[in-house]
């Protein structure tokens, strides 16, 4: 996903948005399934963060790669 942040031409900037909120949602369902615990929920869990951590690379390794440009 870095290197699809990194050579796609589309702005991921909108991107970056929704899935930081859905790292504030993550966290929040984390604490939840801490006090409740369920086995299908964990897992739904885990997936949806594997989804959002891989968005959030992209959109980071776009982000890295305009600040290089923009200091270069």
């Amino acid at each position: 996903m870095a290197i699809f942040g990194l050579t796609t031409k589309k702005s991921l900037a909108s991107w970056g948005q929704f899935f930081f909120m859905g790292l504030i949602g993550l966290i929040l369902a984390m604490l939840v399934g801490f006090f409740v615990t369920q086995r299908c929920a964990s897992v739904v869990i885990s997936v949806i963060g594997v989804f959002i951590f891989t968005g959030l690379t992209a959109w980071d390794s776009q982000r890295l790669k305009q600040m290089a440009v923009a200091t270069a």
